[in-house]
């Protein structure tokens, strides 16, 4: 099995230490995974903007939820 190294902040490019500076003062801390990403910058910011994207789904589906349940019984 291949293993793909994390970027440690010491040998970190600016642009590396601008995405982990930001998720330390979001989230306290940076994940395993988050650091292997920080390798491709593009794949990072695509794993962040799907987080993103699905807490706006999650939102989006607990406000929906009444209806839902309303059209579910109304098909009964």
């Amino acid at each position: 099995m291949a293993y793909i190294s994390q970027v440690s902040y010491e040998t970190a490019t600016p642009e590396q230490k601008r995405e982990f500076d930001d998720q330390i003062k979001r989230h306290g801390r940076i994940t395993n995974m988050k650091k292997t990403l920080l390798h491709s910058i593009p794949s990072f910011k695509a794993l962040m903007e799907w987080y993103i994207a699905g807490r706006s789904h999650q939102s989006h589906r607990r406000k929906s939820r009444p209806f839902l349940l309303l059209r579910h019984f109304h098909q009964e």
